[in-house]
């Protein structure tokens, strides 16, 4: 098993540590660290085979972590759909409008001034008090 970079990858540890290898993750806002691994066919049909997955966690004498494993992003980092383009993306990277409508980076980007001058029109034309 290899870890690898996924979509929401934000973060890389050990990159400057040779004894290890680098470990691309997400670190999210609470602090929680998700990582995604490769299995290798071999791997896949060993899991098949026996149903277990052995975990060794290097704790350096101090206290157990709570660990998590799952095969769905959807279950380590919180995924909410752009009201725009549709895709699922990391909550943390979206922006909210007036309205509770959710936005990736992207989308975002492209509808701020389209929304603000709809903003300006509708106020110059007086169907809207200014927010105060």
């Amino acid at each position: 098993m290899i870890p690898i970079n996924f979509e929401y990858t934000n973060t890389v540890f050990a990159v400057n540590q040779p004894e290890y290898q680098p470990l691309p993750a997400h670190i999210a806002i609470n602090g929680d660290v998700s990582i995604c691994w490769e299995l290798t066919d071999v791997e896949i049909e060993k899991l098949k085979e026996t149903k277990k997955l052995f975990i060794s966690v290097k704790t350096f004498g101090q206290p157990l972590q709570p660990l998590f494993m799952t095969t769905e992003v959807g279950d380590v980092i919180s995924l909410l759909k752009c009201e725009s383009c549709e895709e699922k993306t990391d909550i943390e990277t979206m922006s909210q409008d007036d309205d509770s409508n959710w936005f990736c980076p992207k989308c975002w980007e492209e509808l701020t001034p389209v929304m603000k001058a709809e903003y300006d029109k509708l106020l110059k034309n007086g169907e809207i008090d200014a927010e105060e």
